[in-house]
């Protein structure tokens, strides 16, 4: 029988945020005063009291301490004199999603300054939004013409391939960067992360792992920012049930966290790290929140966070691995299994994983497991023998049960069972 196994939520479409905004920041603001601000914001809100906030301060973060993402977003959003008023408006109303005026403000910021990169980005965004891609395209082909280096025209593909595949063009996106790969082969380096994203996007997680550890392997000093890196590598090694690498990059990544030193860079990737466990837990992967944690204790582990949850994530881990053994056993009876995952989901707070598994079995084959109380009897002394976990979990709801479903049952068979 198929697996059901709790998956954690792919990522939404991206909202179009000021991010400096959300950072509290002018648009000219140095490297080191977006850091500033963000440890600041992190103290404020932290992951595991405001998760909402959180993710937008990080998303906002992760834009502008790139320098190539920060310039990718600055060039949509940055004009220069009398036109930056303008701009901004244009952008408030991306913001609020009324296309109609935006794109009346980036044609008006045209008609003065025709070669204006930032009003071509803007109405770029405008018309993947709207999902009008023939005029996206001429908007992007335009920039193109205009840039002047291979390495500006790799940068135009490489941004169009993000738009893309932020609005979940992904086969789009991949044509585009197959087309840069085949173009301008010296300047995709860069742009790898984004090569991944879209690997991502459509399933391909193998091609992503294997772009993640060149990436990784190209890393010469542990700056504090590379977390946002290790987080997707790591991610990607769970969704794709890679356990086995979890020696390798259980390593990798200590190593990392080992010359974090300063502790406003703890503080960052403290939060980072808490915020990838609540994601996972929230989503009842407790095998990955778990991994999450590991890494949490080997950096905090006096940390209240850790000290207070780390012993409830292994149980749950331990014991989700248990019952993802059951679809292996084929001696186990069904309603057994069953059982079990209805106290433990029950537990959690997700009955619908239960709801999903019972409609695997035709209720006609139901009606008839419910009458084999041996069956049952013997399955619970099998969870007992092979799945210890489990049992001493619910103890007295199996003892409870074992006596009810041997109550009717003759000395012989009882006497089997023991």
């Amino acid at each position: 029988m198929e697996t059901i196994k709790p998956r954690k939520k792919r990522r939404s479409k991206p909202k179009i945020e000021n991010h400096y905004k959300v950072l509290g920041l002018r648009s000219n603001s140095r490297p080191e005063r977006i850091k500033e601000n963000y440890i600041k914001l992190v103290k404020e809100f932290p992951p595991e009291q405001h998760p909402e906030e959180f993710e937008r301060i990080r998303r906002a973060y992760e834009i502008l301490r790139d320098p190539i993402k920060r310039q990718e977003y600055d060039l949509v959003r940055k004009f220069g004199g009398s036109l930056e008023q303008i701009a901004e408006q244009a952008f408030e109303y991306i913001q609020q999603e009324n296309w109609d005026k935006a794109e009346a403000l980036f044609f008006d910021i045209l008609k003065v300054a025709p070669d204006m990169i930032g009003a071509r980005m803007g109405l770029a965004q405008i018309y993947i939004a709207k999902e009008d891609l023939m005029s996206f395209d001429q908007q992007v082909q335009l920039l193109f013409e205009g840039a002047r280096t291979e390495e500006e025209k790799a940068s135009v593909l490489a941004m169009k391939a993000k738009m893309l595949n932020d609005m979940d063009y992904s086969e789009e996106a991949l044509d585009v960067l197959s087309l840069l790969s085949e173009t301008y082969p010296d300047n995709t380096d860069p742009y790898r992360i984004i090569y991944i994203q879209v690997y991502q996007a459509l399933g391909r997680e193998e091609a992503a792992l294997k772009l993640f550890d060149l990436e990784i392997a190209a890393i010469e000093d542990e700056e504090p920012d590379y977390i946002f890196l290790f987080i997707e590598w790591i991610n990607t090694m769970i969704y794709l049930e890679k356990w086995q690498l979890t020696d390798k990059v259980q390593k990798r990544v200590r190593k990392f966290l080992k010359s974090i030193t300063d502790e406003d860079d703890k503080l960052m990737v403290t939060s980072s790290l808490i915020n990838e466990y609540e994601n996972y837990l929230e989503g009842n992967h407790f095998r990955g929140a778990s991994f999450y944690m590991d890494l949490l204790h080997f950096m905090v582990p006096k940390h209240p966070f850790v000290i207070e949850n780390k012993a409830n994530v292994q149980e749950l881990s331990r014991i989700q691995k248990e019952i993802d053994r059951f679809f292996d056993d084929g001696e186990m009876f069904p309603l057994v299994s069953t059982q079990a995952l209805t106290w433990f989901y029950e537990e959690i707070g997700n009955e619908e994983i239960v709801a999903q598994y019972k409609s695997m079995i035709p209720f006609e084959i139901w009606q008839e497991l419910e009458q084999l109380d041996e069956e049952f009897a013997a399955g619970i002394k099998r969870i007992q023998k092979k799945y210890p976990l489990i049992y001493r979990r619910y103890k007295k709801d199996w003892d409870k049960l074992f006596a009810e479903k041997t109550s009717n049952l003759n000395r012989e068979v009882r006497r089997r069972l023991k």
